[in-house]
């Protein structure tokens, strides 16, 4: 029988304390209880119970009493836990070596006192001769050379001893084989669910809109029903109130009639005789008055109602010419919100030529300037303008200028001709779908316009007040019914801007510093009667650096309209009775739009006088050019009249090919011959056509070329012998929504058609195909 053994964990006996303290017995009466707070109550909280020092002092021993017992329970309990736990292998210590320490330093050094014999060997090499390398060094060799051998079955089997770690691997190989198909087969049950689960949305879709769809009949047909019952109630109320009325009439009138007859017929009554002459004599006189009275208020009331019908007449003549310009008005807002719809649009198509561009002395400058780089004179035109009396240079006049290959550095911007846009609008959009408040924006718009010298005739700007003949400003032209839209709007009606007006220059610019802010932002040019987008281009503030203060400036050049500037270059001289009369190039004009986009790192200010200094550079030098042109090639044409009198002089009578000899001293000089100018090849401009009314649901591809083909010059198709071709950012269109993906009137183009080009087909030797 195995021995009692008790288990329980030990715990420290606590004393047992009495239920009254002996000094608290005599405290029991209520008059004696601490409890019984006795004062005022006001600051009952700060109260603490003042004790003596004795009292204090025996309150510290109890507190540190009661400190030392708890932590003496604890320790008990930790030895307690710490004998009743398993001791760990880990915690067992090696006992101590029973090896004797013995004292090596007796046989470690010489016991005896005897010194060496030693000698003293000098030794000196050359100085020009370098120290050997040392060698390299190799360790000695420690302990002994051993050698085992073991023979084959000795030490293990392979085929036995190989088998465990091959069934682990053919396990583990298999479980990720079955593992990897259970995930292939997963992945294809969660897609199939997916597939399955997105068209059950859709079918749910359906059905609830289908749902909603016959609640909203159901609702208008209820509305319906109620608005008849409705009206029908009404309708039988007032039919109600007729009939009582009907009925109260006939009560009041049955009697009244029966009445008025006994009156008649009393026999009691005598006729009036005063009532009699006023019947038959004041009566009639009162009546014909009357009528006179009235035939005259009749005529005179005619006379105010003739002379209102013809002020009426006037004034309608006078209202049709404004009634007249509100249709049209309305007209063009409707063609503008043609655009905003879904299905219809109203746009024109860019014809860009790539032969085709405009020398202008502005375009030519500022490429130049932009870059920080001289304008390289023109050869042509220093020979040209050299002084005519200095024959030094005059073999250089024959000189012809190179022909530069290709465009030149200043074509690069787009440019073609916008005669048929009659309103351009210039916009700032600060973001294209939130609403800007007008004191929260950050970008704005200036235009600059120019005289033909280049003088400043006036600016305008989102803060101008001043009107101008043919420039609306709108500052607020948000549009909150349109997905996009933009904060202000600048407005130009070209054929009514001033005669004085030829150059146009519009800027965007940021009107207060505020950095990492509208990073949306971006302006545009429009057609604005067809809302359609010339040009747009969204503000970069990362091509533009920051200043001292971190703030980011943008500025852009943005476009210039301007008219058809004259090239004096391809002027002529005719003499007339040896007077020259100069034919200068005719005057076309054409307003023509460039698109820069030109990002400037400059203030405001200083863009201003750098357009404008160009400006008045390029005017000046066109009439120094014009100047010099007419003076040289007058010069010309004269020299060679003389020189031809002098060979008609000195001809012989009868013969045509000999010439008189000359006397001596008097030699005749042939001139110099002028270079001619060479105009360039006609080429069509490019320009915009339209506008097109177009209809996505109800013309066709073919209906948009016949359109087209009725507004496109003949003269330019005519010399297209594959026909046209429309291009939608490149693209051939091939369906007629394709239109709705052009963003500017860039991507909206159509040019001649282009040939297929035939696939080469390779050559195959008779000898492979025998092979």
């Amino acid at each position: 029988m195995a021995a009692y053994s008790f288990n329980s964990e030990p715990r420290v006996v606590t004393t047992r304390s009495e239920k009254f303290k002996p000094e608290d017995r005599m405290s029991m009466h209520l008059m004696y209880d601490k409890r019984v707070f006795r004062g005022h109550v006001h600051d009952i909280h700060n109260i603490r119970p003042v004790l003596s020092p004795q009292e204090q002092e025996e309150l510290h021993l109890k507190n540190e009493r009661e400190k030392n017992q708890e932590e003496m329970m604890k320790r008990q309990l930790e030895a307690f836990k710490k004998n009743k736990t398993k001791q760990s292998p880990y915690d067992i210590r090696p006992a101590a070596t029973g090896r004797i320490e013995v004292d090596l330093q007796y046989f470690l050094t010489d016991q005896k006192d005897i010194k060496p014999n030693d000698s003293e060997v000098e030794a000196q090499t050359d100085a020009f001769i370098p120290k050997p390398p040392d060698p390299k060094f190799i360790p000695k060799k420690t302990g002994r050379d051993a050698c085992t051998q073991i023979e084959d079955g000795d030490l293990f089997n392979f085929n036995i001893e190989v088998q465990p770690i091959l069934n682990v691997l053919t396990n583990k190989t298999l479980e990720q084989a079955l593992l990897e198909v259970e995930e292939e087969s997963e992945m294809m049950a969660m897609n199939q669910f997916k597939v399955e689960n997105k068209a059950r949305k859709i079918e749910e879709e359906k059905a609830w809109a289908h749902m909603v769809k016959e609640e909203a009949e159901r609702i208008h047909k209820k509305n319906l029903d109620v608005q008849a019952a409705r009206s029908k109630y009404v309708i039988t109320c007032n039919l109600l109130t007729k009939f009582k009325n009907l009925n109260i009439a006939k009560d009041f009138l049955a009697p009244l009639f029966p009445l008025v007859i006994e009156e008649f017929t009393d026999p009691t009554i005598q006729p009036d005789y005063i009532l009699r002459i006023l019947e038959d004599m004041y009566l009639p006189y009162i009546v014909e008055g009357t009528e006179n009275y009235l035939e005259a208020k009749k005529t005179l009331n005619g006379i105010p109602n003739e002379l209102c019908h013809n002020t009426l007449g006037q004034m309608v003549g006078k209202r049709e010419k404004i009634v007249k310009q509100h249709k049209q008005k309305a007209r063009k807002e409707q063609i503008r919100n043609i655009n905003s719809s879904e299905n219809k649009r109203f746009v024109r198509f860019l014809y860009m030529n790539p032969d085709f561009y405009l020398y202008s002395e502005f375009t030519v400058r500022i490429a130049y300037t932009l870059r920080g780089e001289e304008l390289p004179e023109n050869l042509s035109d220093s020979i040209l303008l050299k002084d005519p009396e200095k024959k030094e240079g005059e073999e250089d006049s024959v000189v012809k200028e190179k022909p530069i290959e290709g465009k030149p550095d200043w074509c690069k911007y787009p440019t073609f001709l916008v005669d048929n846009i009659k309103r351009i609008g210039f916009a700032v959009a600060n973001h294209p779908i939130q609403d800007t408040p007008k004191d929260h924006r950050k970008y704005g718009f200036l235009a600059e316009f120019y005289s033909e010298s280049g003088d400043l005739l006036f600016t305008a700007d989102s803060s101008c007040v001043d009107n101008y003949r043919g420039v609306k400003i709108n500052p607020n032209s948000r549009d909150l019914t349109k997905k996009t839209s933009t904060d202000e709007i600048l407005i130009l009606t070209l054929n009514s801007l001033l005669p004085e007006v030829h150059n146009i220059f519009l800027y965007t610019y940021a009107v207060r510093p505020t950095p990492n802010e509208f990073k949306y932002a971006k302006y545009l040019l429009t057609d604005f009667e067809t809302s359609q987008k010339i040009d747009s281009r969204n503000i970069k503030t990362e091509e533009f650096s920051t200043d001292d203060n971190g703030n980011i400036m943008p500025l852009y050049l943005a476009y210039r309209i301007y008219r058809q500037e004259k090239n004096p270059r391809n002027l002529k001289i005719v003499i007339i009775n040896d007077n020259p009369v100069v034919e200068m190039p005719p005057d076309n004009q054409h307003w023509v739009l460039e698109i820069y986009n030109l990002p400037i790192s400059k203030s405001v200010e200083d863009a201003k006088n750098m357009v404008q200094n160009l400006l008045k550079e390029g005017w000046k030098y066109s009439m120094q050019l014009t100047e010099g042109l007419i003076n040289y090639r007058s010069m010309k044409m004269m020299q060679e009249i003389e020189y031809k009198k002098q060979v008609e002089e000195n001809e012989q009578p009868g013969s045509k090919k000999k010439k008189k000899r000359p006397t001596k001293g008097k030699v005749i000089e042939e001139p110099v011959k002028m270079t001619e100018y060479i105009p360039p090849l006609p080429t069509y401009p490019s320009k915009t056509f339209g506008p097109i009314m177009i209809d996505i649901c109800k013309d066709t591809v073919e209906g948009l070329y016949n359109n087209l083909a009725k507004n496109v010059d003949a003269e330019l198709t005519s010399k297209w012998d594959q026909g046209m071709e429309i291009c939608v950012k490149n693209k051939t269109i091939k369906k007629i929504a394709w239109v709705l993906k052009a963003h500017t009137m860039q991507d909206l183009t159509f040019d001649m058609k282009k040939t297929e080009e035939i696939p080469v087909l390779s050559i195959v030797d008779n000898d492979d195909e025998d092979d």
